[in-house]
């Protein structure tokens, strides 16, 4: 009887403690499931943004590459204009030179022509220094003459 008494008192424990280790399964399985489906929205979430970066990367590159390439071509018409003058700036020159040798002030040939006047300072500057070397050329060919 002392067996059957024991059995009759392990028993129920041994009932409650199955019952506890199966529902602590349960519950770490369903705690595993949460777990893995948090890992895995935290994937794809983590994916998403990364897609996003680099398609943002992308487009900076494409407009950076357009960037420069209306810099190369800005550059281009600029050697353009800077080496081969236009006609008409060539005969804004030529008036401006003639004006000047008028005796019309700077300001004024700047603003009837439409040339920065610095550049018009700087026709009347050249015409300045070739004046000068030419009166010394004449004054020279007068010494060897007499």
């Amino acid at each position: 009887m002392n067996q059957g008494l024991i059995i009759l008192l392990i028993a129920p424990l041994l009932i409650a403690a199955l019952w506890m280790v199966s529902r602590r399964r349960k519950q770490d399985s369903s705690q595993r499931t949460a777990s893995a489906s948090h890992l895995a929205e935290m994937v794809r979430s983590a994916e998403g943004a990364n897609n996003g970066f680099f398609r943002s990367l992308e487009l900076v590159q494409k407009n950076l590459e357009g960037l420069i390439a209306r810099a190369e071509n800005a550059e281009q018409r600029l050697r353009g204009l800077m080496l081969h003058p236009g006609i008409e700036k060539r005969e804004q020159y030529t008036a401006a030179a003639l004006l000047l040798a008028e005796g019309h002030d700077v300001e004024r040939v700047s603003s009837m022509l439409g040339l920065p006047e610095a550049q018009v300072q700087l026709i009347r500057e050249l015409q300045q220094v070739t004046g000068k070397e030419k009166r010394a050329g004449r004054a020279k060919k007068s010494e060897e003459t007499l």
